[in-house]
């Protein structure tokens, strides 16, 4: 399939980079494309984070086939409408959240002592969910084309907004 090939696609292209920028490293460890490909002086060839797996490895992948198969001018068709499903739903739910949170801490609902900061960092981290069900749903039963755009589009652009 198509997210099959493009997922195959940036999985060579991220291991292309990798050993270009090994082949190409200088002395102090570092490659031309940055310390995120960091080389060790040891018999290992490569090191890298867990982190910059996900980041560099794994999601630049996801996002390439996403905008791969996307409606695009069903997407920008509606782009003032996704864009405030997408920032201005993420933005209720945060508040609505670490007000939650906020208030059951406060009053003694829960042990810990949370600051509003504290909460309005755990409601950005759960306000970007991924839709990946409910788009499967929207899919196979046959829904209008245009709810399945539209919480396509919001669930890319929450997404990146999270990120």
């Amino acid at each position: 399939t198509t997210a099959g090939a493009c997922m195959l696609l940036g999985a060579v292209v991220n291991g292309l980079s990798w050993a270009v920028a090994f082949l190409l490293s200088s002395g102090d460890g570092h490659g031309p494309l940055g310390s995120m490909y960091s080389v060790n002086a040891g018999p290992e060839l490569l090191h890298t984070s867990v982190h910059d797996i996900i980041y560099f490895g794994l999601l630049p992948p996801i996002i390439f086939e996403a905008g791969f198969v996307m409606r695009k001018r069903s997407f920008f068709a509606n782009f003032i409408t996704i864009m405030v499903y997408s920032v201005g739903g993420t933005l209720i739910s945060v508040l609505f959240t670490a007000g939650t949170l906020y208030s059951l801490s406060v009053n003694g609902f829960i042990t810990a002592d949370f600051s509003f900061t504290e909460c309005l960092l755990f409601g950005s981290i759960i306000a970007a969910t991924d839709p990946v069900a409910t788009l499967s749903t929207l899919k196979s039963s046959g829904t209008p084309p245009l709810l399945y755009d539209l919480i396509f589009g919001e669930s890319a652009l929450n997404d990146a907004f999270s990120i």
